[in-house]
């Protein structure tokens, strides 16, 4: 009995561990609204951005763009830029739709001519430390810069434990859909959990030792 309990325990960390993993994949993210009482477009971004993959190009400063056709949204301030980056391509009009203020940290990611793909961050910015920024653009909405409301736009880089990503959130984006297998993982736990509690059943241990093997091989 104490065999299977210990095992149910084990599983359920273990696919806990794989949810909180898989959570994390984005590690900045910015979300872009409409808000029709001012006519305006309001942006909020967060999160961490690891740089080992990333290659240093030149400090300098930047401004405030949104070019869709370029992707590039940029809040302003001064930073470090790194190419190795790769941008999503075009996802609205070819126009700089320049945000009237913003706030927060320095932070960027555009397309440049000769480099490719490109992110800007603070200039004593430190790999996977917290980032936010704010940003507004006036006299706009979707519709009139060209974006489509629920797009998920995203700029990708590094590879394994250094891979990361800035994701842009268009309006309201559909919530990705759990992983089938860990939710079946999880069922087996509670399952079994209940089946030993009434017979002590060793049956339910060898299903949850077999699915799991199976299962965190790859995970």
């Amino acid at each position: 009995m104490n065999t299977v309990k210990r095992t149910c325990s084990l599983l359920l960390l273990s696919a806990i561990a794989c949810l909180a993993t898989r959570s994390a994949d984005a590690a900045v993210v910015i979300q872009m609204d409409e808000v029709p009482a001012t006519s305006s477009i309001r942006l909020t971004g967060s999160g961490t951005i690891n740089l080992t993959d990333l290659n240093f190009e030149f400090s300098g400063a930047f401004g405030r763009p949104f070019i869709p056709s370029n992707s590039t949204v940029g809040f302003g301030g001064s930073g470090k830029g790194y190419s190795g980056v790769t941008a999503p391509g075009p996802f609205g009009a070819d126009n700089n739709f320049g945000m009237s203020q913003s706030s927060g940290d320095a932070f960027m990611v555009t397309t440049d001519l000769n480099l490719g793909g490109m992110l800007f961050v603070p200039t004593n910015y430190v790999s996977e430390a917290p980032l936010s920024f704010t940003g507004r653009i006036d006299l706009q909405t979707f519709s009139s810069m060209g974006v489509t409301d629920g797009d998920q736009l995203v700029w990708t880089w590094g590879s394994g434990a250094n891979a990361d990503s800035v994701t842009l959130n268009i309006g309201t984006t559909a919530i990705p859909e759990p992983d089938l297998s860990i939710v079946m993982l999880l069922s087996l736990v509670v399952s079994a959990m209940f089946r030993w509690r009434r017979r002590g059943s060793t049956v339910a241990l060898r299903a949850l030792t077999n699915f799991g093997r199976c299962r965190f091989r790859s995970c």
